[in-house]
């Protein structure tokens, strides 16, 4: 398979040049616009990939091997490359080179117009809205109604992961703490499957950063603890160092309180000069 060039754009504002190759590999990378770019704007190659990797579904859900089977694709990076890497957290998408293609004939207010679905674009292929959605368990988005819906499904140990996030919403709302939450809900499908469901706290102009980037974005003094680290990065980006620290520190209790080892800290920013803006548990 022949190399491929992108442009890696934030919604119509280009931040890097892109090479994939074979299985959607990133074969090339140069930045050309810092502000806009992942790990606030220190990227690199090997950071790239990672970030590529991680946007990816990973290869292990069960759903995901009969859809990249279908589609003819090897991996799940090649299929995000298919899909323009386009993402219901950020706006963040690879653009063809050869094209001429604008976010605004890809977002996903434009999903409506083609009954919810796929959104044709370039030689009339088509865009899978969940194919940056990564995570372990098998789930989709619902954008049917004004808010795009997270559903996941917990297949296994008779629905307890969604049992699991309803009671971390309800230990949530009886702290009766100003610190935002993810609120989760449960239901089941038709053949009897628990789901759990959470609207989505992002937008086109509110986005998701992982913490992981955050972390990753200066390198850490090794007398520093990633936890300390993140806050002191945080607070160099916007945010309240106040704020920060009584956040971390209801997630650590949190965790403790519902035995959670699996912990998810997720950041949420405007792109600006100002940076990080607001944060979000789950």
């Amino acid at each position: 398979m022949p190399q491929r060039r992108y442009t890696l754009m934030h919604g119509n504002t280009p931040c890097a040049s892109v090479v994939f190759g074979d299985g959607g590999k990133i074969e090339a990378f140069q930045l050309t616009n810092p502000e806009y770019a992942p790990f606030l704007g220190n990227c690199d190659t090997q950071k790239f990939s990672k970030w590529w990797g991680m946007r990816a579904v990973p290869a292990s859900r069960t759903l995901m091997k009969r859809i990249m089977q279908d589609a003819g694709m090897l991996t799940p990076e090649q299929y995000l490359e298919k899909n323009l890497a386009l993402s219901v957290t950020d706006t963040y998408w690879v653009c063809p080179q050869e094209t001429n293609l604008s976010y605004d004939d890809v977002r996903f207010t434009n999903f409506i117009k083609h009954g919810g679905i796929r959104i044709p674009y370039h030689n009339a292929t088509s865009y899978d809205v969940n194919a940056s959605l990564g995570g372990k368990m098998d789930k989709y988005w619902d954008l049917s109604g004004d808010v795009p819906v997270l559903i996941k499904e917990s297949y296994h140990y008779f629905g307890q992961q969604a049992i699991n996030e309803v009671f971390a919403t309800r230990i949530h709302k009886a702290q009766n703490t100003d610190i935002p939450f993810a609120e989760y809900s449960a239901s089941r499908t038709r053949d009897g499957i628990l789901v759990s469901k959470c609207p989505a706290f992002t937008s086109e102009i509110a986005e998701l950063i992982p913490a992981y980037e955050i972390i990753e974005s200066e390198k850490v003094r090794n007398d520093k603890n990633l936890y300390h680290a993140y806050i002191d990065l945080a607070a160099d980006h916007g945010i309240d160092r106040g704020l920060m620290q009584d956040f971390m520190d209801y997630q650590t209790m949190t965790d403790f309180l519902i035995s959670n080892t699996d912990e998810h800290l997720l950041t949420k920013t405007s792109h600006t000069k100002n940076g990080i803006c607001s944060l979000k548990t789950q």
